[in-house]
């Protein structure tokens, strides 16, 4: 199977610009013919559990109303033009990542590849993580496993933790 060129950029959720804290809610790519693929997560639980007081609703509705008019885009028009009509800098919420490219046989697999890579794989990690806290309300963490690594000038260390 042959593989074509693609370009990508990854959909942000900032929840405040002046700090400029993110979290990656999606992807969108294009291949040269003009072809669109738009991946989001089904849940937000991620966004909502970092930033409490964001407005879930208001968020999946921006993240719908862009993949509508990315579905809507005309084919031939550049995909760095495009993604600037269908997220005006104006909506501060949603913001798009540099524009990155690879290759691929199928872009709807490349389209799944990078929103697991990018953004599910954060969820699970984040729905796997499950910290208890002691009585004193400290997290209790617990290393499994140090391993000392050196290079040629530092003195490196790589930590293994498990929550328990």
């Amino acid at each position: 199977m042959s593989r074509k060129g693609y370009t990508y950029s990854i959909i942000r959720y900032v929840h405040d610009v002046f700090s400029g804290e993110a979290l990656n809610v999606g992807v969108v790519l294009s291949s040269p013919d003009g072809q669109i693929e738009v991946r989001v997560p089904s849940s937000l639980v991620r966004v909502k559990s970092a930033f409490p007081d964001a407005d879930i609703n208001t968020i999946r509705n921006a993240l719908e109303n862009l993949t509508l008019r990315l579905d809507d885009a005309a084919p031939t028009e550049d995909f760095k033009s495009l993604l600037e009509r269908a997220l005006p800098e104006d909506e501060c919420s949603l913001q798009l990542s540099e524009l990155g490219v690879g290759l691929t046989s199928s872009l709807k697999d490349a389209a799944e590849h990078l929103l697991d890579r990018f953004v599910l794989r954060c969820d699970r990690d984040f729905e796997h993580a499950q910290v208890t806290e002691n009585k004193e309300d400290k997290v209790n963490w617990h290393a499994t496993s140090v391993k000392q690594m050196t290079s040629a000038n530092d003195d490196w260390y790589h930590a293994d933790l498990q929550v328990m």
